[in-house]
């Protein structure tokens, strides 16, 4: 129970009331019994959710044996979020901690929760989150996103959705001790524009290690699939099956990479559904290959 609450990563005032009864007489007659309130101030507990810090300037929390349950007004990093939370117990063991959250931030902040984001989408997000770890220890995590308060700048590709019209996006997460393991799934739609994926990060949940995304459409032209391979010296980018020039997209990685001096050539096609890019310093593949800035193995 204590890494489902850190006590040791948590600072704030309490103040109790409620009702105990136990047995005196040894044996015991009868497990103890207890119904607190607990009234948190100035709450902040450390490094909690995804690595984020909890705070809150007030919370009320009741405590039974088999429950410890709140609501409240609580910030996530720099997230506002409306939270319930549920912990259910077994004998003092952990049987399942679930966390549900309606939050309202901006993107910039939302990149906290979420990993590296790239800046397509900025702006202001509302939506729902949901984490739930259970009796073996595994994390996962829900988001739904309300973007139409958000522009989504795909340049160089053709499009661009301004504040106001209306789109959503959604991800399903597995956390780890170092943040975000992975994100089992993301999709994002909007007017004329839908996409899905998933993204695998490496050890320490600081960098991406593959990025997968599938079904691309921007009105009515398409990509198949957009891979992207973070190898030890170079990023491996695969494009298949599309309406697009991928060159563009090419650039735009190759830009968010701080390698603007790589050179971008077209690769040969492995067959007729499959157009593949080359990007490597002075080289041409098969596949494309953007060179790193400096060289070192994802960790």
């Amino acid at each position: 129970m204590g890494q489902t609450i850190p006590i040791d990563r948590t600072t704030g005032g309490l103040s109790v009331t409620g009702d105990m009864s136990l047995s005196l007489a040894q044996p015991a007659r009868f497990a103890p019994d207890f119904d607190f309130r607990v009234d948190l101030s100035d709450l902040v507990v450390r490094d909690y959710l995804a690595g984020l810090p909890v705070t809150a300037a007030s919370l009320p929390v009741r405590v039974t044996p088999d429950r410890v349950a709140t609501s409240g007004a609580v910030r996530l990093g720099t997230i506002n979020t409306s939270t319930t939370l549920d912990l259910q117990l077994d004998q003092g063991n952990v049987q399942n901690l679930t966390v549900s959250a309606r939050y309202d931030g901006q993107s910039e902040d939302a990149k906290q929760l979420l990993g590296p984001l790239p800046n397509y989408i900025k702006g202001r997000m509302t939506g729902d989150l949901t984490f739930v770890q259970d009796a073996r220890g595994r994390r996962n995590l829900a988001v739904t996103a309300d973007l139409a308060r958000t522009s989504i700048d795909l340049a160089p590709l053709p499009y661009f959705k301004p504040v106001g019209q209306p789109a959503s996006a959604e991800a399903r997460m597995i956390l780890n001790d170092s943040g975000l393991q992975t994100i089992e799934s993301f999709s994002i739609d909007g007017p004329a524009l839908h996409l899905l994926g998933n993204v695998e990060m490496t050890a320490n949940g600081q960098d991406f290690r593959s990025i997968d995304v599938r079904n691309l459409i921007i009105g009515d032209s398409n990509l198949s699939r957009v891979s992207v391979q973070n190898e030890a010296e170079f990023l491996q980018v695969s494009i298949e099956d599309g309406q697009l020039d991928g060159r563009p997209l090419i650039e735009s990685i190759l830009d968010n990479q701080g390698q603007r001096d790589a050179n971008i050539v077209t690769g040969e096609a492995n067959s007729e559904e499959e157009n593949q890019l080359t990007a490597k310093r002075h080289s041409i593949f098969t596949r494309c290959a953007i060179a790193r800035a400096s060289a070192g193995p994802p960790q």
